[in-house]
């Protein structure tokens, strides 16, 4: 009998260290998915940090025009070829309205645009600074760069510059 009490105290033991190996394992699963969920959450605030600043930073430049306007044309010659090549154009993409069709439902609380061309800088459907008319290129790329500093969009003269050699 001793021996046996001897052999069952010897099979509680490795019960015992079995459970508790079972535990040691669950307690580091826990731990792991703890660790799992801890990065999901950081890498979700991260992109959400990323998409939020990219959402503040997203511009557009609006040129409304009309048919047969001779400096919506004279921009068309001196700066529209350009245009997308610059660094202006990365911060805000040129999107052109007709001044003559229906306006469009995204631009129904704009202040009127009576002059064209007339640029509107807008960011998130609102605008925030406006050119009117074109009185050259010199004028033209002055008033943006103005207006892109002043609501905080930096640009580099250099890009604009090379822009203008190409």
């Amino acid at each position: 009998m001793a021996a046996r009490r001897i052999d069952d105290f010897t099979f509680e033991l490795a019960i015992v260290d079995r459970s508790q190996s079972t535990y040691h394992i669950q307690e580091m699963l826990i731990n792991t998915f703890k660790l799992m969920n801890a990065l999901v959450i950081l890498a979700g605030f991260v992109f959400s940090i990323a998409a939020f600043s990219n959402a503040v930073l997203a511009a557009e430049l609006v040129m409304f025009e009309r048919q047969g306007c001779e400096w919506c044309e004279a921009w068309d010659e001196e700066i529209a070829p350009i245009y997308p090549k610059t660094v202006e154009a990365k911060i805000a993409p040129l999107r052109r309205v007709d001044m003559d069709d229906p306006v469009p439902a995204s631009f129904q609380d704009l202040k009127a645009v009576i002059y064209s061309p007339t640029f509107v800088l807008m960011n998130q459907g609102r605008e925030i600074g406006r050119i009117v008319g074109y009185a050259g290129p010199d004028f033209f790329w002055a008033q943006l760069e103005e207006l892109l500093k002043k609501h905080g969009y930096a640009t580099d003269k250099k890009d604009q510059d090379r822009a203008l050699t190409n």
